[in-house]
């Protein structure tokens, strides 16, 4: 009954809902994406690396994905204590169109998988590891290029093959195109070098001493080498954006509060000057608990169609965009995830409870009417 009479009201009031519910939207948007962005900025780094690899790579660098780490580093790492497995990456960023950037990398075929849970067919990941000219490529490359396996590819004077798709979600890796260690050497000019070396090592309890050992090991490199996780690695990418993620979570922050600001106006505005509709509630027998649900329930009802349509909108409109910024900036995709979509809906209900409480508490405990 309640609800029914919330709804009616919603519906029956257009000139009011219609202009508020297509503003809420909007800020419902703004604020699902920025939460997106607060949310990827860090998890996706943290999804690129791992806590249980350590990173090994050019300390005095502007920026780390210009690393140039000897490949002949890589043997004389291996012979040290504790350490089980390592490979070495190259990677690079290419301007494929204007203002928009993609990164590429180069693995060791035999030891990529081993490093990175990547989920992709294994008959794929075979004819990738086959073919010098092969490459593998990340869900959202796939939805941004409409490439398919099999297909050869001229992108930037790079000639390919496409032999697999991959999914790594949540990561930086699920929008790259990953070709062979060579091959990717000879296109970025970078034979005989790595971005990075990862090292796989027996124990988390080891992890200090094997970073000790292998940066005392390279003393010598004139742009000094460090040995950190790979978390520490990647995050320190997102350190070179200028604190991209806390300037996103302060935009969130603002947004929220606005959001905030704005519902609490609102309900303000529709709950003012209702006394003759709550006269005729409580001669029709509606307790002054009844009045205030409804007066708690016809925002929130608002709030909750919005809360939907602008999360859903921002995950369609986002989920086949890559990557943002300029044309060398590295930023990490927007993440609007469906669970993304679910914490923007209940955030933003929790602003309407908060906003409309005390509002409807003192419009329905202002108006003492008397029965007839």
């Amino acid at each position: 009954m309640i609800f029914k009479i919330a709804y009616n009201n919603i519906r029956n009031n257009p000139k009011f809902y219609i202009p508020v519910i297509l503003i809420l939207i909007v800020f419902t948007f703004l604020f699902t994406t920025l939460l997106a962005l607060s949310f990827g900025s860090s998890q996706i780094y943290k999804k690129s690396g791992s806590e249980e690899l350590l990173a090994v790579f050019e300390s005095n660098r502007a920026c780390v994905m210009a690393s140039l780490v000897p490949e002949n580093y890589k043997s004389k790492i291996e012979g040290l204590p504790h350490i089980e497995d390592i490979t070495g990456e190259v990677r690079h960023i290419i301007v494929y169109a204007p203002k928009k950037s993609l990164t590429i990398a180069g693995v060791e075929p035999h030891k990529f998988r081993a490093f990175k849970n990547i989920e992709i067919d294994d008959a794929e990941y075979e004819n990738f590891a086959k073919d010098p000219h092969g490459v593998i490529i990340g869900k959202k490359v796939q939805r941004m290029f409409k490439w398919k396996i099999g297909e050869s590819v001229t992108l930037q004077r790079m000639n390919f093959n496409i032999r697999g798709v991959f999914k790594l979600p949540l990561s930086v890796y699920n929008g790259m195109i990953i070709f062979q260690k060579e091959y990717m050497q000879k296109i970025v000019k970078k034979e005989g070098y790595f971005t990075a070396i990862t090292i796989k090592i027996d124990s988390p309890e080891n992890k200090s001493q094997v970073s000790e050992t292998v940066e005392q090991l390279f003393t010598d490199h004139p742009a000094g080498i460090s040995c950190k996780s790979e978390t520490e690695f990647w995050g320190m990418t997102e350190k070179q954006m200028g604190d991209f993620g806390k300037n996103m979570r302060v935009l969130t922050g603002l947004c929220a509060l606005f959001l905030f600001v704005l519902i609490a106006n609102c309900a303000a505005f529709r709950l003012k000057n209702r006394h003759n509709e709550i006269r005729i509630l409580r001669i029709a027998g509606f307790a002054r608990t009844k009045i205030f649900t409804l007066f708690i329930l016809e925002p929130l009802l608002t709030v909750f169609i919005t809360g939907i349509g602008g999360s859903l909108l921002a995950f369609f409109v986002w989920i086949k965009q890559p990557t943002i910024g300029g044309e060398h900036a590295i930023v990490p995709p927007i993440a609007v995830t469906p669970m993304i979509v679910i914490i923007s809906i209940l955030f933003i209900l929790l602003f309407s409870v908060l906003s409309t409480l005390l509002t409807a508490y003192n419009t329905s405990a202002g108006m003492k009417v008397k029965r007839i």
